[in-house]
């Protein structure tokens, strides 16, 4: 089936239920299920949001939304009035209700919804124009659902202007220029550090924040030394006790004398009283 073929076969199946011809609409359906379903399910929904737009508007009235829900449970029993409101709120905004209403029970909504807002007695110039908005919205919705800078780009904020190869608009981030006083310079702000000598200090700094490392890494110094210094005592009873001086003059070498040379000792000798 071409598209002409198509385009008109879903146009007489509609004109065939606003007339209230159910053998008609039921004969035409057969020739669009399966084949041809999902396009006929774009159609319909492009219809019923046409219709939506001629009842409501473009703001849901939410007074005239209760009586056109209303009239649905009256003219239509078998159909849920709750789930047809939902979908005709889907269609103004509000599109994380979609998923609750069952696929299989869209047609019927919808159709209900289309044959109260249309009416019955229309001629076939009106419903060619209608038809003409529905199909023409059709193509529009698709056009700016795979084009919109928007998740969904119909009825809702208008179309953005200059939008990227993603569909979005680029914020480019800000640039910040480098001051050169933190680790991330440029090339020229960057400075190989030199050696400097005992009486050289570096140009651009104060005495005191230049010398504050060097006396810190002295007092961190000190305790190491400090530790170094202590001598764990040996464990020794009274009969060991040892004289010898604790602390940094048992670090200082004794002097030693060969034997046999200098004074002699004093040791005990027999004429000592």
């Amino acid at each position: 089936m071409s598209y002409e073929e198509r385009h008109a076969l879903f146009r007489t199946h509609a004109s065939a239920v606003f007339d209230g011809e159910p053998a008609e609409a039921h004969r035409l359906r057969q020739l669009i299920y399966p084949d041809h379903a999902l396009a006929h399910q774009v159609f319909v929904f492009a219809l019923f949001t046409t219709c939506l737009d001629d009842h409501f508007g473009s703001e849901l009235d939410w007074s005239a939304l209760g009586v056109l829900v209303e009239r649905v449970r009256t003219a239509y029993p078998a159909v849920s009035p709750l789930k047809t409101e939902a979908l005709i709120r889907v269609c103004y905004g509000e599109a994380e209700l979609y998923p609750e209403v069952p696929q299989c029970e869209h047609d019927a909504s919808m159709w209900a919804v289309c044959r109260l807002v249309v009416g019955a007695g229309r001629t076939e110039k009106e419903l060619a124009a209608l038809y003409e908005r529905a199909e023409e919205f059709g193509r529009e919705t698709v056009r700016r659902v795979f084009a919109s800078p928007q998740l969904h780009g119909w009825r809702d904020e208008p179309e953005r202007t200059g939008p990227t190869e993603t569909g979005c608009e680029r914020i480019e981030p800000e640039k910040v220029e480098p001051t050169g006083t933190g680790s991330e310079g440029t090339e020229q702000d960057r400075t190989e550090p030199t050696e400097a000598g005992p009486g050289q200090t570096e140009p651009g700094r104060p005495e005191s924040e230049r010398s504050a490392p060097k006396r810190a890494e002295s007092d961190r110094a000190e305790p190491k030394r400090a530790e170094s210094d202590r001598v764990e005592p040996e464990e020794t009873g009274p009969e060991h006790f040892r004289s010898e001086p604790v602390g940094p003059e048992r670090n200082q070498p004794q002097e030693t004398r060969p034997q046999g040379t200098g004074p002699k000792a004093n040791t005990p000798t027999e004429d000592t009283p």
